[in-house]
């Protein structure tokens, strides 16, 4: 049984990190940190040579490799490339000493009182922690690989994965009784009837409908680290082909296809859109990117929330709209059906319509009750 503790006024949980699989799992992260520290090492004095070659030829030190020099390549673009993947390099194997140190000493800290949660997650010499107010929280649940998350206006948090699995139900009964208490479930609801879905913003049309499009600031954040990684390609491309000898066209071919592949998935997510133009029974969906644009009407609509569950019993719940033999998916979550049904509601509130399926179970649950 999870053991809770009162410090200054909130009661507290502390979870260490348990199970002797993890100690199997740390063994074979430490074998690939020891790889990571071989490949760090390689290529920063790889780097540190050619950078001694650019900026002072003639200075010798034993400790530095020596560059063989080819007179059609250019170093600096080879650098450049190199110095890319080892920044990804370095932060790869930051994470991994972080993930390394939760293995062996991990520890999750949950406190709560009547304003919220503050959740404190320690692994070794890391330690990370985060203030939930209540009013922000839509639903607590243990999530995808036993974890216990809290579903938030700002996306998903989670607040503990160490412990036993018992320990997380026992801890998710008792911060989900806090928040029915603070009055977070009623709330929860009042916020849902005005506030835009999660993932989706409230606009109007030429007439003053209104409207929901998909949130751009999303997409504008994939769609740099899409061009981001096309860099790296391009980079490898520009420098085979500074060889025109020894070039291999079939690696530059490789390197541009990847690099294309990059920039036209990042044309498409930065210039995509979606609208969901609700009205009385029915409902346009309506989708744009790269200049081209598709439109699909349902009239008249009916809103369905469909549970499914995959092998390893974890729960995905997907907002569909019907009509005529026409269905789409609209929005999809997993373990809480929260999201999906807060777009659900918004959209059957401007269509006059109601939610079959999840949302009449869940109507009977709350009745008998």
């Amino acid at each position: 049984m999870v053991q809770r503790e009162n410090v200054g006024g909130a009661w507290q949980v502390r979870l260490p990190i348990q199970g002797t699989g993890r100690l199997v799992a740390a063994a074979l992260l430490s074998v690939w940190l020891c790889a990571w520290a071989a490949g760090e090492v390689f290529v920063l004095g790889t780097l540190a040579a050619g950078f001694r070659d650019l900026v002072a030829p003639g200075w010798h030190l034993d400790w530095l490799p020596a560059m063989k020099q080819t007179a059609n390549v250019a170093p600096r673009f080879a650098m450049l490339f190199m110095g890319l993947w080892v920044t990804l390099w370095t932060i790869g194997g930051a994470l991994g000493m972080r993930e390394l140190a939760r293995m062996l000493f991990g520890e999750d800290i949950v406190r709560w009182n009547t304003d919220g949660l503050d959740v404190t997650h320690r692994a070794g010499p890391f330690t990370s922690r985060k203030h939930i107010a209540y009013d922000d929280v839509r639903d607590l649940l243990v999530g995808p690989r036993g974890a216990l998350v809290a579903e938030t206006v700002n996306g998903r948090i989670t607040l503990a994965v160490a412990g036993t699995p018992q320990d997380r139900r026992e801890l998710q009964v008792a911060l989900t009784e806090a928040w029915n208490l603070s009055g977070g479930l009623s709330r929860q609801r009042d916020k849902e009837a005005e506030a835009a879905p999660m993932g989706w913003k409230v606009e109007k049309d030429a007439n003053g409908a209104v409207m929901l499009v998909s949130d751009s600031r999303q997409r504008r954040a994939v769609a740099v680290a899409l061009v981001a990684i096309a860099t790296m390609p391009a980079i490898a491309a520009i420098t085979l082909m500074r060889d025109p000898v020894q070039v291999s066209w079939l690696a530059v071919a490789g390197f541009l296809a990847l690099t294309l592949s990059a920039l036209l998935g990042a044309g498409w997510v930065a210039t995509s859109r979606v609208e969901l133009r609700p009205r009385e029974q029915g409902l346009t969906w309506r989708a744009t990117g790269l200049g081209r644009e598709w439109v699909q009407d349902y009239h008249p609509a009916s809103l369905h929330v469909e549970r499914t569950a995959d092998a390893d019993g974890d729960e995905r719940f997907r907002l569909l709209v019907e009509s005529r033999g026409l269905t789409r998916e609209l929005g999809a979550a997993v373990q809480s059906p929260a999201s999906a049904l807060h777009l659900g509601r918004w959209l059957a509130r401007h269509m006059s319509a109601e939610i079959q399926g999840l949302e009449v179970e869940l109507h009977a649950q709350r009745q008998a009750s």
